[in-house]
Formats: structure tokens, C-alpha cells, sequence
């Protein structure tokens, strides 16, 4: 069964057990950047949650992807400050 869109939210942020103000505060910063919660499928039908720019759900949902690869966020050094 798909969650609903505040549990799929709080999924894919691990925000399932912060405090209520806590999880208002994403829903607050997810609107705000027009991002939506899409469901992504395993092979083992295991339900995983993502949030993408609403502008790209269209084209993440409707397409078969055969890979998903994490991107790193890139560590701060000395010189970038």
C-alpha cells in the first residue's frame, strides 16, 4: 500500500519520529521548494520515498530507470569559505 503524502514526506526526509514542530518545519521547507514525495518500487515491492522538483515527477514517474546513484554532497574545504 502507497503512503500518503505527509507519511511519504517524513519518509524520505527519516523524519517519521521528530516532534510534530519539527516535521511541520519540513512540510513548511518542502512547499516552499515546490518538491513532491514520488514512490519508487524495489524488486521485492518494498516502498521507497523520494522528494523531486515537481517540475521533473511527470518525467521520473513515467520512465524506466535502470539505475539510481547517490550523489554526494561535496565536503567543505578551508578555501571555499
Amino acid at each position: 500500500k502507497k503512503r500518503n503524502y505527509d507519511t511519504a514526506v517524513l519518509n524520505a526526509c527519516g523524519a517519521l519520529l521528530f516532534e510534530k514542530s519539527h516535521q511541520d518545519q519540513i512540510f513548511e521547507l518542502v512547499d516552499s521548494m515546490n518538491l513532491s514525495p514520488i514512490c519508487l518500487t524495489t524488486n521485492q515491492g518494498e516502498e521507497v520515498n523520494a522528494l523531486v522538483h515537481v517540475n521533473d515527477v511527470s518525467q521520473i514517474c513515467n520512465s524506466n530507470f535502470t539505475k539510481a546513484i547517490p550523489i554526494s554532497k561535496k565536503k567543505k574545504t578551508v578555501d571555499d569559505n
